[in-house]
């Protein structure tokens, strides 16, 4: 065809060299070849020619697809514009008794891709291609009377699936077929999004898997979060339900694993700022109607506060709480402010950042000895030596509780 100096079926920079070439006087373009270079059709090869190819492979209008001045030098393909840029090509074939009525099977081999439909007509077949080949292409067809029903196979299914592809000559989309692009925004029913989770074992969309976590809202109730998945919710705009506190405020930054099936469910919460806070860690479980207590899993322990922790003694939960009990002084006694204190399973104190007890010289009564001597259900008894008076004391207590 015109534009294909080499005569490999294409139009490429080797064409676009050899017009160059001939037009500098390294080689001389005869027969076939000159009339392939002659892309404006004139009679004499010139720099127009070599601009005409240069437009083509760049995409622009030129003469080729243009007026058009395609053509097949032995005359068997005609070109056929669609517009300034595209065009087809096609070439019929006489075949005695076949009808444009005619049921056909029509079946070519070594395609290279360049043909993409069959056409019938009374007494005669016409091929559509892309290009025209370059050498013969063997056909068969096969033809009854019938209603005009015409299959085309290819014996080469790369160049067939390359035809219909997307940037192919007959490209097939998918709504043709009554098909979803994968690369296409697409309008699923739940159940379709469940399938296609379950086609590709994927895990469902909208709980934070694999993105940032879920915002929840005004609108959202916590205590009803129970599906799997990652939850947060900003500063000025929680949720409703009952959230993890510190100090009665509510955690800020949070973020919310849930393990859950939608009636019963575990809930982590997880401090993402950067204050003091940042890293404590609260759980909670909820059990169909039930929703236990926020508990601490590594609570931030500021004087005075009571937390509920996961942490449990026989079986029941442990709460942890300092006590600021001032200055030490012997004997002293400090009502802890712990309501319904049950077991108090450890005490250790600090007086004046030093451990306690201190027992000087393995001797309670040593000047210098000071100690936590007794925490019953209402007050903290300190104990000290004479030397020892003075000093802030404060009180860690572990204790379980009689309403749990």
């Amino acid at each position: 065809m015109r534009g294909d100096i080499d005569g490999d079926g294409k139009i490429t920079e080797n064409d676009r060299n050899r017009i160059n070439e001939h037009l500098g006087g390294t080689i001389t373009l005869t027969g076939a070849d000159s009339w392939c270079a002659k892309v404006t059709g004139n009679n004499e090869i010139s720099a127009s020619d070599l601009v005409q190819l240069m437009r083509y492979l760049e995409g622009k209008t030129n003469n080729l697809t243009g007026i058009p001045t395609f053509a097949d030098y032995y005359n068997n393909w005609t070109y056929h514009k669609v517009d300034d840029l595209t065009g087809y090509w096609t070439a019929e074939i006489a075949i005695n008794g076949l009808k444009t009525t005619s049921d056909a099977i029509v079946n070519i081999s070594n395609d290279e891709g360049i043909f993409y439909k069959s056409e019938l007509s009374d007494g005669a077949i016409r091929f559509y291609a892309t290009r025209p080949p370059i050498a013969e292409v063997f056909a068969t067809i096969t033809f009854k009377s019938g209603t005009g029903v015409i299959t085309t196979s290819y014996e080469s299914a790369k160049f067939h699936a390359s035809t219909h592809s997307k940037n192919g000559a007959d490209p097939i989309a998918p709504t043709a077929i009554g098909a979803v692009g994968y690369d296409a925004a697409q309008n699923l029913t739940d159940t379709q999004k469940t399938q296609a989770r379950t086609n590709i074992n994927a895990a469902p969309d909208g709980f934070g898997l694999g993105n940032i976590g879920k915002l929840l809202t005004p609108e959202d109730n916590l205590d009803e979060v129970k599906t799997n998945g990652w939850y947060r919710w900003e500063r000025k705009a929680p949720p409703q339900g009952t959230l993890p506190s510190v100090i009665g405020q509510s955690m800020d930054a949070t973020l919310i694993r849930v393990w859950g099936n939608g009636a019963v469910c575990y809930q982590e919460s997880i401090n993402i700022t950067d204050e003091t806070g940042h890293g404590c860690l609260c759980a909670r479980t909820i059990y169909a109607s039930i929703i236990y207590p926020w508990e601490w899993v590594n609570p931030l322990m500021q004087t005075g506060v009571e937390y509920r922790t996961t942490e449990r003694f026989w079986g029941k939960p442990v709460y942890y709480k300092i006590v600021d009990c001032g200055q030490i002084a012997d004997n002293k006694q400090v009502e802890h402010g712990i309501v319904n204190m049950r077991d108090c399973i450890s005490f250790q104190g600090l007086r004046g950042g030093m451990p306690m007890p201190s027992i000087s010289n393995n001797n309670l009564s040593d000047p210098w000895s000071f100690y936590v001597a007794d925490v019953s259900r209402t007050k903290i008894t300190l104990a000290c030596g004479t030397s020892a008076v003075g000093g802030d004391c404060h009180v860690m207590l572990k204790y379980t509780k009689t309403m749990d």
